[in-house]
Parts: structure tokens; sequence; C-alpha cells
């Protein structure tokens, strides 16, 4: 056994994101299994150190991950990679006169739910473990009362969600019925139209806990959330949940 790999066992975990020297640079890697032994004509070197700037991921995220990478014929490496934000670190809290991804707002009166509402509702709730659910119904419906509402418990019961939403319909009108109704302190916002640290300071957010529901494109399906409780995919019939760049997927399926 190498040196390197006995001093840092006590941490080692699947998951993990470690250091490795890598052509006269460092580079970061995340550990999957262990090996026998080098198989090629390659030196196998020792790891340098743990990555802090990167929290370990979660079991059933990393099994995720790597089902995407067979499924799409994608290199798992860089289908891990798209699990990280897109900076190391949160940046240092300073002064700034731009608005605030989900900015606070008088909150919004609880709604009383209609009859076809509650059955909905009560259908989903009666369905023990995880289960895909198609909610049906035209513009207007009453269809994201239901989400709020189920949303609202998945925060009861300490977990976190997240609400998928095709980047064309992402407005500022929708986050702010999202954060009218549960609050801006809970609600997290990913897309493209946010700066490289709003983003990686909205991941954070939701890997510290420090929010609850994580809102976004397609691309927010990649935060690895440790407590994980519900996925709404909103518009599911929408072509934008197809990315045809780079890793090929559809956020629906997937």
């Amino acid at each position: 056994r190498h040196k390197g790999i006995l001093h840092f066992l006590a941490r080692l975990c699947r998951g993990q994101s470690v250091v490795v020297p890598l052509k006269g640079r460092k580079a970061t890697g995340v550990l999957l299994e262990p090996s026998s032994g080098a198989t090629g004509d390659f030196k196998l070197k020792e790891f340098t150190s743990f990555s802090d700037n990167r929290p370990a991921l979660p079991e059933p995220f990393l099994a995720w991950l790597e089902w995407l990478a067979r499924y799409y014929i994608h290199p798992l490496g860089q289908v891990i990679e798209a699990a990280f934000p897109p900076l190391s670190t949160p940046g240092r809290k300073r002064k700034s006169h731009k608005k605030p991804v989900s900015p606070p707002k008088e909150p919004s009166a609880r709604p009383r739910l209609t009859h076809e509402q509650n059955l909905v509702i009560d259908s989903i709730r009666a369905t023990p473990g995880f289960a895909a659910h198609l909610v049906h119904g035209v513009t207007g419906s009453g269809k994201t009362e239901v989400y709020m509402h189920l949303l609202e418990e998945v925060m009861g019961r300490q977990q976190q969600g997240i609400v998928l939403v095709p980047e064309i319909s992402l407005t500022p009108q929708l986050i702010d019925r999202f954060t009218r109704r549960l609050g801006h302190d809970v609600v997290a916002v990913i897309h493209s139209h946010l700066t490289p640290r709003e983003r990686t300071e909205q991941w954070w957010a939701m890997i510290k806990g420090e929010k609850q529901i994580l809102i976004g494109a397609r691309s927010a399906l990649f935060c690895p959330l440790a407590r994980l409780g519900m996925v709404v995919v909103d518009e599911e019939h929408e072509a934008g949940y197809k990315q045809d760049e780079k890793l090929k997927y559809h956020a629906r399926d997937a």
C-alpha cells in the first residue's frame, strides 16, 4: 500500500474529491472504487490531499451520475464534473448594487385547495417511496399550487426539493411566485443568466442546507443534494429539457 493512501485511509470514501499531480500541475478527481493495481504501461501516483473545496458526492447521486455516463455513452469524468459549480468556493460577502437572485418579497397567503387539487395531492401522498406522477392540466388550472403544497411538506420533513423549469419559462415572475409562497430565505435559483459567482453561491446555499428549494433549468438537476425529497419537472413536454451538446441528455428522463 502506498504511504499516501495509508495517511488518508481514515477519510477515504467513495465520492470524495482528491488532488492528484498530473503533468506538472494539480488536478482534482473523485474516488470511485479501489483498484487491484496497474494493468497498463503507466506509473501509479499518490494523491496529495483531499479537496476541501468540493463536498463528497452522496452515494445515490454518484450512482445516478454513473448511470448517466452509461446510458448516454459519455465519459464518466466529464459527467461528474457537471455536478460541481463553475467556481471552487463561494465569494466573500460584500456590498453589491446588483439585485439578489431571490429578493425578499411580501409573503402571499396560502390559498384554499380545490377538490381536484386535493385528489392529486392525496394520490401522490399515498404512493410510498420513489414514483413518477403526471399532473396534467391546462395553463392556470392550479398545477403550480399543487407543487408548492407538496414542497412545503418536503421541507417539513427536513428534505430539499428541485423544481425544473424550461429556460424560456424561468422568468422573474415565476421566481417571484415561489419566493412569495415559500419564502425567499429557502429558495435558491440556478440558470444560465447568472454569473459564475452567483451560480456558485446558489449551489453552496443548497449544499450547506441554507436553502431548501432549488428552482432552475435542466442543469439544476446536477446539484448533489443529500436530502432530496422531490423533483418537479414543470412543462415536461418542452424541448428545452433536452441538451444537444457535450453531455447529450434529456432532463425529464434523467
